[in-house]
């Protein structure tokens, strides 16, 4: 079984946690690390990444080999790093002080910290490195929320087929 690794305190990113992404049917989520905090991170996944790298050139006795991309870039704006994690099973959540924790509604700008672990892979397209998300820990939460417009605008656009509520208290215009 291999090591788990567990990152420093980040911001959560585009967050599958508590259920899969239905586009890709995986729990996921990202992770927003600071240049000073993502510098360890990079050099453990780098050396990992080198590792595997020989090791499949190896086993394939070849010199070289087409890399996958790796699973952390720079985001060029803010200088900051995301990492990327996921997993074909749900992932262990628990709170700040280790509690298991269900149905929080974790969402983007939460801070976390990611449990994972390195996993080598080589396909006809090249090697790479991936990380699997094992488990979260929240220590600050924000919960997703749905958007509230508020009140409906004042002839605005209506979807056709759509029902307008009228919350004046008149009956005037209503087909029932």
């Amino acid at each position: 079984m291999s090591k788990v690794n567990i990152t420093p305190a980040g911001t959560a990113g585009y967050s599958w946690i508590e259920k899969e992404d239905p586009k890709y049917g995986k729990f996921k989520t990202k992770l927003i690390l600071s240049p000073e905090d993502a510098r360890s991170e990079i050099a453990k996944y780098d050396e990992a990444y080198t590792a595997n790298y020989n090791r499949q050139c190896a086993i394939k006795n070849v010199q070289k080999l087409k890399e996958a991309p790796k699973a952390y870039k720079l985001d060029e704006e803010t200088g900051n790093y995301i990492f990327s994690y996921t997993s074909k099973y749900k992932p262990v959540v628990k709170d700040s002080q280790g509690n298991l924790v269900e149905n929080t509604g974790v969402s983007s700008g939460s801070k976390i910290q990611v449990g994972y672990e390195y996993n080598g892979w080589i396909t006809k397209d090249g090697c790479g490195l991936s990380m699997y998300l094992k488990g979260v820990r929240i220590l600050e939460l924000v919960e997703y929320t749905n958007c509230d417009f508020g009140e409906p605008v004042e002839g605005g656009y209506v979807a056709e087929g759509s029902s307008i509520s009228n919350d004046s208290g008149s009956n005037e215009d209503e087909d029932f």
